[in-house]
């Protein structure tokens, strides 16, 4: 009797490790508004921080294979028109801009994107991803967007 009360003792401390690491994340994300990009910044590398010290691991494996597929092929096709520049960094807002069109053209019922044929969604996903690999990687100098405090 006593190895079923270990384990559920173990259980016990990865559930409220998960907690606590939740609640890290969740203080640093629901903060008062930074004032500038670089407590902005702060908060990202807090973020990440948290994230590869937790017990929590990442679920790529949740992640819709078709979906990632798509936004390979609308990479795949941006790279052929416009080369692989995107790393450079590009400002937020013209990545803001291109992803709210094309949810915008979703949003109208257009499904496929008219100059390469793929799914507008996926076209705004890629853009979404961009400005999280930007946030991720601390790239704050292309971050012009308006920050408004209430």
């Amino acid at each position: 009797m006593r190895a079923p009360k270990k384990q559920r003792k173990v259980r016990n401390v990865e559930t409220s490790k998960k907690k606590e690491t939740a609640a890290k994340i969740s203080w640093v994300i629901t903060d008062d508004p930074p004032a500038d990009l670089h407590e902005i910044a702060a908060g990202v590398k807090e973020i990440r921080k948290t994230l590869n010290s937790a017990t929590i691991k990442p679920r790529l494996s949740l992640i819709p294979p078709d979906a990632i597929e798509m936004i390979g092929l609308v990479l795949g096709w941006g790279e052929q028109q416009y080369g692989n520049t995107w790393e450079e960094g590009v400002l937020y807002r013209d990545r803001l801009d291109k992803a709210l069109r094309h949810l915008t053209e979703f949003n109208k019922g257009k499904s496929l994107d008219t100059e390469s044929n793929l799914p507008v969604l996926a076209h705004a996903a890629a853009q979404i991803l961009f400005l999280l690999a930007y946030e991720l990687r601390g790239m704050t100098q292309f971050d012009d967007r308006s920050i408004l405090v209430p």
